[in-house]
């Protein structure tokens, strides 16, 4: 089917995956942002950012990281549900083998790979640089075998919830678990449509979940949203364009709204946060459509596909930028703290880009290894 929009020459089947590849870069750049949050630093269990009173700095890190960044993920998940389905006619127990044996290439061989290195990594940082440790954890070198499995899958513990030793994969990890179920997913959305999808949502917006590590909410609906499109065979675009002037109104709105909120406790501070995230995905996925039937916007293949190194590799440089900068500056201002809460995530990712320019370059078959051919 032909756009009706301003560029003819594309299909709305052209327009999903060029939006899905249009979006990857700033959705990774919105994961490092969730990261790069001065507030949470500490070395030896000392606080390094200052007590003081830094309004503009508070609301603008709570703005871009806590409520704008938050779409990222479960769009992730949308998107990986929709090209796990994606143009599969039938679900049989070959099909299900087929895309379960090429995740292990995708997601599950650069996940160990990845969890490896961090764990490395930090190992030699404790045993060498143990100043800049967060005195949080328990070294890595005083750990029992049995604990050394759980570096794969929880080992780090925050806000009650459990991450693997790099602690950004917690979204592969939970990626993983649901493609599991897949054959369930494909069942249900088969023969519930929209019911199942609205079921999974309400569950994930009112926070009605047994907590399971590795077995989110988020994963399930978002991944299950994604899916019934692929499998229903109905164009994500399509549906949600029309909706761009409502939501381009609505999610500015709500966003203020949560963030004047923010303090108050409740469950209707997590009910509003959950909003705007499906009203968000909705704006993203709407916006970007309209920008690349415009010819407003454009992908730029190398980013797209560095994507995954980004998100793979920025942990701990993020963390050791963020603490070194913190430790030479002293930040006393908000301007500094802004300054720097930009510049770090800045800084790792032009160097990630970097490092996987390098790699392709010199070490091309490695890097499709460790990006799961990406």
């Amino acid at each position: 089917m032909r756009s009706h929009l301003a560029n003819p020459d594309i299909t709305d089947s052209e327009l999903q995956s060029k939006t899905i590849d249009f979006l990857r870069f700033p959705l990774i750049v919105g994961v490092v942002l969730i990261h790069s949050q001065l507030s949470g630093t500490s070395i030896q269990g000392q606080q390094m950012m200052a007590d003081g009173d830094f309004p503009l700095y508070s609301e603008v890190s709570y703005l871009c990281s806590n409520i704008i960044a938050r779409i990222a993920v479960p769009l992730f998940f949308f998107f990986s549900g929709f090209l796990f389905f994606y143009r599969t006619n039938g679900f049989t127990k070959r099909i299900y083998g087929q895309k379960l044996k090429k995740r292990t290439r995708t997601l599950l061989v650069p996940y160990l790979f990845w969890n490896m290195l961090v764990a490395l990594l930090l190992l030699l940082g404790q045993t060498f640089m143990p100043g800049l440790g967060s005195g949080a954890n328990k070294a890595l070198a005083d750990f029992a075998p049995a604990e050394w499995l759980r570096i794969f899958w929880n080992v780090r513990e925050a806000g009650g919830e459990y991450y693997p030793i790099n602690y950004p994969f917690w979204f592969i990890r939970d990626l993983m678990v649901v493609m599991l179920f897949s054959p369930l997913v494909y069942v249900v959305v088969r023969r519930f449509g929209y019911y199942a999808v609205a079921l999974l949502g309400v569950l994930w917006w009112f926070g009605w979940w047994v907590p399971v590590t590795g077995f989110s909410a988020a994963a399930c609906f978002f991944f299950t949203a994604g899916a019934f499109f692929s499998i229903r065979d109905h164009n994500f675009v399509r549906t949600m364009r029309p909706l761009l002037p409502v939501v381009a109104v609505l999610y500015p709105a709500m966003a203020v709204g949560e963030l004047c909120l923010r303090e108050c406790a409740g469950r209707i501070t997590d009910v509003l946060h959950n909003a705007n995230i499906m009203v968000g995905v909705i704006l993203l996925i709407s916006l970007s459509a309209r920008l690349l039937e415009q010819k407003k916007g454009h992908t730029v293949p190398f980013l797209s596909a560095s994507s995954f190194f980004i998100f793979a590799y920025h942990a701990i440089p993020l963390g050791l930028a963020i603490k070194c900068m913190m430790l030479w500056l002293h930040p006393q201002s908000d301007i500094l703290l802004l300054g720097l809460y930009f510049f770090c995530p800045a800084v790792v990712i032009a160097l990630g880009l970097t490092l996987y320019c390098l790699l392709q370059k010199y070490l091309p078959k490695f890097t499709a290894v460790i990006t799961g051919g990406r």
